[in-house]
C-alpha cells in the first residue's frame, strides 16, 4: 500500500463588486498559468450567484437605482450563507435606506453599530 500527503500553499483572492457594476474575481491576481480573468461588466437585473460553492454561496441581486443610466444595473443587495456561516443567512443592502439582516432579522440599524453571534 502506497501513502501520499500533499500540502498545499493557501491561496488568497480577493472578490471586488462596484459600480454599475463591475465584477473582478477572486482568482484575477492568482492565475499564474492562465490567462486572467478580465473584469467583468453586466446590464441585466435579477439575482445572480456571486460564489457558489460546497460552503460558501454568496448571491448579488442588481437592479436600476436613480443614479443609474442607460439601464444600466448596480448592485443592490448581498446575501452570504452555507456552511461557513452554520447555514445562517446575511444580508447587506446600500447604507442610503437599506438593511443588515441575519436570519430576516435587524442587525446593525444605526452608525455605528456591532453585531456579535457566539461561536463565530
Amino acid at each position: 500500500r502506497l501513502e501520499t500527503s500533499i500540502q498545499f500553499t493557501p491561496i488568497w483572492g480577493n472578490c471586488v463588486l462596484w459600480g454599475d457594476p463591475h465584477v473582478g474575481v477572486f482568482d484575477r491576481g492568482v492565475a499564474q498559468d492562465r490567462v486572467l480573468a478580465p473584469v467583468n461588466g453586466m446590464y441585466s437585473t435579477g439575482d445572480f450567484w456571486l460564489v457558489r460553492s460546497r460552503l460558501v454561496s454568496i448571491q448579488g441581486r442588481y437592479g436600476q437605482t436613480p443614479w443609474t443610466i442607460a439601464g444600466q444595473s448596480a448592485l443592490l443587495a448581498v446575501a452570504l450563507g452555507g456552511p461557513f456561516l452554520q447555514n445562517h443567512t446575511l444580508i447587506i443592502e446600500p447604507m442610503d435606506g437599506g438593511k443588515v439582516t441575519w436570519d430576516g432579522q435587524l442587525i446593525l440599524g444605526q452608525l455605528p453599530s456591532e453585531f456579535f453571534i457566539k461561536g463565530f
